[in-house]
């Protein structure tokens, strides 16, 4: 029994099952619904986004998800070894791990400073008391947009990512 090969696994799936989980339920769910609700939906995101365990859980989840898995990669190919890597097992593992580490980036350095962004717009307009200005609400409005595009992208990033770690082993080159 390997402990360190069920722990790391254990780590990798669960973090990863959130990650994805939450990611796909925010995109096929809670987005649309959040945009057909109007100002009520904006309150609502805003709410939830603002929240520290949310703010926390899903990077904690992905960063957990892709060290975990850079080890087990790590593990199974006996150190990157080339012979490895280059086997079908191994070129699918290492694109559904570039797709996952794809999905993280473009969370953290495309997605997130535009969310904060979109937060301290609407914290200014609750701030002021008043109706959005038509300057604040069209930038929240493209905040918005673009928002829910790069979503959409990090939730496909993260099915490539799942579908390939879920069938690399029967893939046979």
């Amino acid at each position: 029994m390997d402990a360190t090969m069920i722990l790391l696994r254990v780590i990798h799936i669960l973090s990863g099952v959130f990650w994805a989980g939450a990611t796909f339920f925010l995109v096929g769910f809670l987005q649309p619904v959040v945009a057909a609700s109007g100002p009520e939906g904006g309150r609502l995101m805003q709410r939830l986004t603002s929240q520290k365990r949310f703010q926390m859980a899903m990077p904690v989840a992905a960063g957990l998800t892709i060290l975990s898995g850079l080890a087990l990669y790590g593990r199974v190919s006996a150190g990157f070894q080339i012979a490895w890597i280059t086997s079908g097992t191994g070129l699918v593992l290492a694109l559904s791990s570039v797709a996952a580490i794809l999905a993280v980036v473009t969370g953290g350095v495309v997605q997130r400073p535009m969310a904060t962004r979109l937060q301290v717009l609407a914290g200014e307009v609750q701030g002021s008391g008043a109706p959005p200005r038509p300057a604040q609400m069209g930038e929240m409005q493209r905040l918005q947009r673009r928002i829910t595009r790069i979503s959409l992208w990090i939730a496909l990033l993260l099915i490539v990512a799942v579908v390939g770690m879920a069938s690399a082993r029967y893939v046979r080159i």
